[in-house]
């Protein structure tokens, strides 16, 4: 069963109050339970009198002897008691009220009227073996209230453990202790006349709660307000209190009365209240038949007023698992109450009476099971549906195994019956003399020979639904494996999901290629929306984790952004499941609306869908895989087929080395790996430049060392990917990157020598060959920069960035992968730690910077390839105004600079978020601040703030004025020590307890 979570977990100090009471509670009542079940162990074949006594309106009467008992002769059914032992008093005090105390030595004499005439006979008081027909009383009564004091104390238990903060589920938890106390204290009422005084002592502190009495308010007011949303009404409200009050009066008398007992002048008092007593038992009856009428009754019309298909579920839950075992019980106790009052005494009191009571006693643990699986259940069937399953399910499944196990306890009966018989005389028994028991074992046998097709029977005969359902879900998981294209694929599942389920709607979202966000491939209805899921939704990182199908609401634990919770709302969703790769990468998901019967998705629905969303992961995989093969091999044939006839000398890599070869060339010498074709280019590109090795490959293209083999240099060779050869707008980026380059002349921007188009529509770029690290490569070792070695290196970039600026170049995509640290010989940590080697900073990758062209009249021509309102540039590094898509100008380069700036001296970015909105969000809610109060913090922080201002017009005018105010602010943070940061690193320095998982852009 799914327990719905009531909070976040936390320590054991920030338990709600009603975790503890519970807990306390809960030990208190199975303690009492200990108690009363080795009570009855102790006194259950005993008894005590041989006879029973009534109070009436004319006095105490007898109720019952005893054919075995001591009263057996003496005593009859219907004589009223005038004195016992020649104290008249007894003859208002009840049998149940007595304690082994009042009635001393080995007898008692009783005064009694029989038909007008006065008797004295004597009853010992010794204790005697109980009739079978006590025996068989008290074993109904055990059987009767024991499993509903036990189901009651868990369902309580539970509800404290898992629920403590709900009100209303407070209340629930309340009735069912009372249910409890009532039910346990039921158990020892036939034996309490025997108890010792300590014994009395013990039952007098646990039966003071007196259960039975609150039970009918608690209930009451808890089937009211059963959840948030019921809304109240004026006559159920006072009826309510009404109820409250009357109970406080009902426990006010069994109060005194139960203290009164446990004084010296009980037996006084008992006879001096009986008047009292005896009207207030009156009143208890039709008390108790109130209540029950007035629980139904709120439960009934608290089902007519709510409209929201879950909580009607729960309702209905409650409304009839609670009708059923209560409309038997108050039957039963109004036909005795209006009996009694008729004059029918003895019928009221009979064996009928008592038998009825007592199977409507067993009835009632349906509700503590039907109140705890609404209330801690996080999806609830409808009644319907639980007890179409129930039925079907008892009479048919467990038939079959009763079936299959009858021949077993019949051939245990025999053994433990006839255990004196031998080995050989028992298989005379069973096989010759009772031929029925070979019978059943051949049954059973061939039972177990084709439990498999008569399971199958039962199932389309009884469970056809579900039959239905699991053959349509398990028939399509073969049917997709058969199928190659995503959009037939998303169709042939919506259809028959929806025809399996009856989904309200449905939608799947996949992955397309060369595309980040999750895209709708099919919706029931065919929404006309172009509906996606965004790459940064946080929706997506939960279900890869979760792997498994989730229902909406989710819990709590999964800490969705509330914009997603109100999209997902939005959409209708009640599941979400979840299709996973085989490397357990999410390729998409399936959105479920709620059934059309109301009935929530089974565990059983959630298994078919998960497994039929990993076989449509598989095939995802296989189409993507089939269609990238053959655009591969279209276009390894398009190229080859240009450059065939002009034999080309192709390149191939080593994939182990990722060293570079000519085409003859089939093994790599170093490691003997096979080589590859990796991208329909020539080995020497145009002629000039050599590629001697793979440096790196990312989504645009690969970069190679290279020798120029006209200058006789080292350079580095882009060349664009093959899946964008031909593609113009990937070819105008290359070009951009060049012109931008070659815009720029200053020692630290990387230089492009070259550029130009390859015949087989691709494009090249030749740029200087560098040795050394990114900054987000040192960041990721180091963490950070000490501010010394930081102020180095940002002085060189921001002399870089000026010059773009006045050269009318905008990066765009400023962040520490694009930021190279030049090396020699040295290792970075070398080079960091010696003071005097400052290493040479160089800016890449201007693929998307934005050029401007300055006129003499002042006026700026912008030239860009990007389409408005795109947004360009790495997550984490942008600008407020480059995240919503707006204009872009050298300020926007400023905000990217401020922020490298703080992820180097921090270890961390100032802004946090994992989505577009939530990265705006926090930049607009909560400004960033460096730590620390000293001077040198303040001034640094300044500086920052107006490079991180939201509003681009509080920022700097130029990187010149940027570089004038921050290098100096980063040095003046050294200190007077001359070089030691220490108060820097206590203030500032991050180490590595930080999660750079935070950080996606580096």
């Amino acid at each position: 069963m799914k327990m719905t979570e009531d909070a976040t977990p936390g320590s054991f100090k920030q338990r709600p109050w009603f975790f503890w009471f519970i807990i306390v509670a809960a030990l208190g009542f199975i303690g009492f339970g200990v108690f009363a079940v080795s009570t009855i162990f102790k006194y259950h074949r005993l008894d005590q009198y041989g006879y029973t006594t009534n109070p009436t309106s004319r006095g105490v009467v007898i109720a019952d002897v005893d054919p075995g008992g001591p009263a057996a002769g003496k005593l009859q059914k219907g004589d009223s008691i005038l004195a016992i032992n020649g104290d008249a008093r007894f003859s208002r005090i009840t049998q149940l009220s007595w304690q082994s105390s009042f009635l001393k030595g080995s007898s008692h004499s009783l005064k009694i009227e029989r038909q007008g005439i006065e008797q004295d006979v004597s009853i010992s008081n010794e204790q005697y073996a109980a009739s079978p027909a006590v025996l068989n009383l008290r074993l109904k009564r055990t059987i009767a209230y024991f499993p509903r004091y036990l189901a009651c104390v868990i369902v309580a238990l539970l509800i404290g453990l898992f629920k403590p903060g709900d009100k209303l589920a407070r209340l629930g938890a309340f009735a069912f202790l009372m249910i409890a106390h009532q039910a346990i204290t039921f158990t020892i009422i036939p034996i309490m006349g025997m108890f010792s005084q300590a014994e009395n002592l013990a039952a007098y502190f646990f039966i003071l709660i007196q259960g039975a009495i609150w039970f009918g308010p608690i209930a009451y007011h808890s089937s009211y307000r059963f959840q948030d949303g019921i809304p109240k009404g004026r006559f159920w409200t006072i009826l309510q209190w009404l109820l409250y009050f009357s109970g406080a009066v009902m426990f006010l008398n069994r109060f005194v009365i139960t203290t009164a007992a446990q004084s010296s002048s009980a037996i006084q008092f008992r006879s001096d209240y009986y008047g009292a007593e005896t009207i207030f038992g009156q009143i208890n009856n039709w008390y108790w038949i109130v209540c029950l009428v007035s629980i139904s009754a709120v439960l009934v019309r608290n089902n007519h007023v709510v409209r929201q298909p879950d909580q009607r579920r729960r309702v209905r839950m409650v409304l009839y698992g609670s009708m059923m075992p209560v409309l038997p019980q108050t039957a039963v106790a109004v036909i005795a109450r209006i009996s009694a009052a008729a004059g029918y005494e003895s019928f009221a009191n009979g064996a009928v009476i008592e038998t009825l009571r007592l199977a409507s006693a067993i009835a009632m643990i349906l509700v503590p099971i039907s109140w705890g699986y609404a209330i801690l259940n996080r999806q609830v069937y409808d009644i319907q549906v639980v007890i179409r399953r129930s039925v079907q399910y008892l009479l048919a499944r467990n038939a079959l195994r009763l079936f299959l196990a009858l021949p077993i306890i019949a051939v245990l009966y025999v053994v433990v019956t006839k255990s004196d018989r031998s080995l050989r005389e028992l298989l005379t028994y069973l096989l010759y003399d009772k031929p029925a028991y070979l019978m059943l074992i051949i049954a059973a046998g061939i039972g177990l020979i084709f439990r498999t097709r008569i399971q199958e029977w039962i199932d389309r005969r009884f469970f056809r639904e579900a039959y239905q359902q699991d053959k349509i879900l398990r028939e399509l998981s073969e049917e997709v494996r058969e199928l190659d294209s995503m959009s037939g694929m998303a169709r042939l599942v919506s259809q028959k999901v929806e025809e399996a389920l009856h989904p309200e709607h449905l939608y799947m979202f996949y992955l397309e290629e060369d595309k980040r966000d999750l895209s709708l491939g099919y919706s029931t209805g065919g929404t006309g929306r172009e509906l996606r899921i965004p790459e940064e939704y946080e929706l997506l990182r939960v279900m890869e984790h979760h792997r498994r199908s989730l229902d909406f609401p989710l819990p709590a634990r999964a800490k969705l952004p509330q914009q997603e919770l109100d999209w997902l709302a939005s959409m209708g969703t009640s599941l979400i499941v979840p299709m996973n790769g085989s490397d357990h990468r999410l390729t998409g998901l399936l959105l479920l609306g709620p059934k059309k019967s109301e009935a929530p998705y089974s565990g059983s629905d959630r298994q078919l869908l998960d497994s039929l969303a990993d076989q449509i992961a598989i095939v995802y995989e296989n189409v993507r895989l089939k269609e990238r093969v053959a655009r591969d091999r279209r276009i390894q044939h398009e190229v080859l087929s240009r450059v065939e006839q002009r034999k080309i000398n192709l390149l191939k890599e080593c994939p182990k080395c990722d060293r570079c070869y000519d085409s003859s060339e089939k093994i790599c010498p170093d490691d003997q790996t096979e080589l590859q074709l990796s991208l329909p280019v020539e080995r020497t590109v145009e002629g000039r430049y050599k590629l001697n090795k793979l440096i790196g490959r990312g989504g645009m293209g690969a970069v190679y060392e290279a020798s120029d083999l006209r200058l006789n240099r080292g350079v580095a060779v882009k060349i664009l990917g093959s899946s964008f050869f031909g593609n113009q707008e990937a070819q105008r980026r290359f070009q951009r990157e060049a012109q931008a380059s070659a815009r720029l002349n200053h020692p630290n921007v990387v230089r492009v020598y070259d550029y130009g188009a390859l015949s087989t529509e691709g494009a090249y770029l030749v740029m200087e060959l560098l040795k050394g690290v990114t900054l987000g490569e040192r960041l990721r070792n180091v963490i950070y920069l000490e501010p010394d070695a930081a102020a180095d290196l940002f002085d060189q970039i921001l002399s870089a960035m000026e010059a773009a600026h006045e050269a009318g170049i905008i990066h765009r995509d400023l962040k520490p992968d694009n930021i190279f640290i030049l090396e020699d010989q040295e290792s970075s940590e070398a080079a960091t730690a010696n003071k005097e080697a400052k290493p040479v900073v160089k800016i890449l990758d201007f693929g998307i910077a934005k050029i401007t062209q300055i006129e003499t009249s002042s006026e700026t021509t912008s030239h860009s390839i990007t389409t408005p309102g795109t947004v360009l540039g790495t997550f984490g590094y942008m600008s407020p105004e480059q995240l919503t898509g707006g204009d872009v100008d050298q300020r926007s380069d400023i905000f990217s600079l401020g922020v490298i700036v703080i992820k180097t001296l921090t270890g961390r970015r100032p802004f946090s978020g994992k989505t577009f909105q939530e990265l705006i969000t926090t930049m607009m809610s909560r400004p960033f601040h460096l730590p620390g109060s000293s001077v040198e913090m303040k001034r640094l922080d300044a500086v920052l703030q107006k490079c991180l201002a939201v509003e681009k017009e509080k920022r700097f005018d130029s990187v010149a004025e940027m570089r004038k105010e921050l290098i100096p602010a980063i040095r003046f943070c050294l200190g007077s020590t001359g070089g030691s940061s220490g108060h820097l690193d206590s203030d500032l320095a991050i180490t590595k307890r930080y999660d750079t998982s935070e950080d996606p852009g580096n």
